[in-house]
């Protein structure tokens, strides 16, 4: 991959964290004191945070091996 490649892959996988980030981060305050309620809301909390994480780490990865790649020179 070039250099280009890496830093738009590292830009998408942030920008994919952050929308998953957003999701993850709903308050569980309105539900009412249903167990289920509150297991739904934890198990989806988890579910969106966890890869929203792992994709911050392979995103900034990315944008480091974007970094390190050489640049072609092209005449």
């Amino acid at each position: 991959m070039n250099r280009v490649q890496w830093f738009v892959l590292g830009a998408g996988l942030i920008i994919f964290g952050w929308y998953l980030m957003n999701f993850g981060e709903l308050s569980c305050a309105d539900l009412n004191d249903f167990e289920t309620s509150i297991t739904a809301c934890f198990v989806r909390r988890y579910a969106y945070t966890i890869p929203a994480m792992v994709s911050y780490v392979l995103g900034f990865l990315s944008v480091i091996l974007g970094f390190l790649e050489f640049k072609k020179n092209e005449k």
